[in-house]
C-alpha cells in the first residue's frame, strides 16, 4: 500500500525545473511540471499563468481560457492574463465577451501608467478581435497606434498592411511593407508577394513567395506558412502553375 508522507517538494526548486526545461525546449517535462505545482500549490497562480501562455503558443484556446479565468478571478487586475483571455474567448468566436474585456482593460490601461510593452500587447490583441469581426478599419487604426509608439514593431507591419489590403488600400500596404522592409521574415515575404500581385506584378511576387518558400521549410509555423503561400497563389495566379512554391 502507497504510503503519502507530509514531505512537498519545494515550490521554488520546482519551479526553476520547468524554467530549465522550458529553456532546453522539453515541454513535456515543463507540462508535467506544471501540473504538479497546480496540483501542489492551487493558491500560487505562477504555473497557471504560464500554461495559459504555453497554450496560446500551441493554439489550445480552450486550455487558455480555463487557465486565464482562474487567474482572472484569484486577480482580477491582471492585466496580461486578462489581454490574453480575451483573444482567446475571441478566437473561441464569443466575440461580444472578447470586446466587453477589452472595453474595460481600455478603461483601465493607459501606455503613461502600464508601460508601452503591456499597451502594444493590448492594442495588438484588440486589433485582431476586431480583425476578426470583420472590422478592419478599427484594427488598422489599432496597429497603426502601434507603430506610432513602437515603429519596428514587425508583427503590427504585417497585420496592417493584411488589413489593408483586404479593404483595397494596397498602395498605403505596400508603403507600410516598404518603411519595415525584411527579406528574412516570411509572413512580410508573403505580405509583399500578395500585395504585387495585386498591383499586377506577378513575377516580382512569385520570386518573393519562393524566398518565402524557402524559409518556411525551418520555421516553427511552417504548415502555416505553407497554407498562407498556397492562398496567395490560388487567389492571385488563376490559371498559373508554381508547383514548387507550395
Amino acid at each position: 500500500m502507497f504510503v503519502k508522507t507530509n514531505s512537498r517538494r519545494n515550490i521554488g526548486d520546482m519551479k526553476r525545473e520547468a524554467k530549465e526545461a522550458l529553456e532546453n525546449d522539453d515541454l513535456q517535462k515543463y507540462k508535467s511540471l506544471l501540473c504538479m505545482l497546480q496540483e501542489t500549490y492551487p493558491a500560487d497562480l505562477w504555473a497557471f499563468r504560464k500554461e495559459a501562455l504555453l497554450a496560446a503558443r500551441e493554439r489550445d484556446w480552450n486550455t487558455v481560457l480555463a487557465c486565464t479565468r482562474k487567474v482572472c478571478t484569484k486577480n482580477p487586475q491582471d492585466f496580461d492574463m486578462r489581454i490574453l483571455m480575451a483573444k482567446a474567448l475571441s478566437k473561441q468566436g464569443l466575440h461580444a465577451e472578447a470586446e466587453a474585456q477589452m472595453r474595460w482593460l481600455e478603461r483601465q490601461m493607459k501606455p503613461e501608467s502600464t508601460g508601452n510593452a503591456r499597451y502594444v500587447s493590448f492594442l495588438l490583441t484588440y486589433s485582431g478581435i476586431c480583425a476578426d469581426r470583420g472590422n478592419l478599419r478599427r484594427a488598422a487604426a489599432f496597429l497603426q497606434e502601434i507603430l506610432d509608439i513602437c515603429p519596428d514593431h514587425g508583427e503590427a507591419v504585417i497585420h496592417l498592411a493584411r488589413c489593408l489590403r483586404k479593404i483595397g488600400e494596397t498602395d498605403r500596404a505596400l508603403r507600410v511593407l516598404a518603411q519595415h522592409s525584411d527579406y528574412s521574415d516570411p509572413y512580410w515575404l508573403i505580405e509583399q508577394a500578395y500585395c504585387l500581385a495585386r498591383k499586377g506584378k506577378p513575377s516580382k511576387a512569385e520570386s518573393l513567395l519562393r524566398r518565402a518558400g524557402k524559409l518556411a521549410s525551418s520555421h516553427r509555423n511552417r504548415d502555416s506558412l505553407k497554407n498562407r503561400i498556397r492562398e496567395v497563389i490560388s487567389r492571385e495566379f488563376s490559371g498559373t502553375q508554381l508547383p514548387s512554391l507550395a
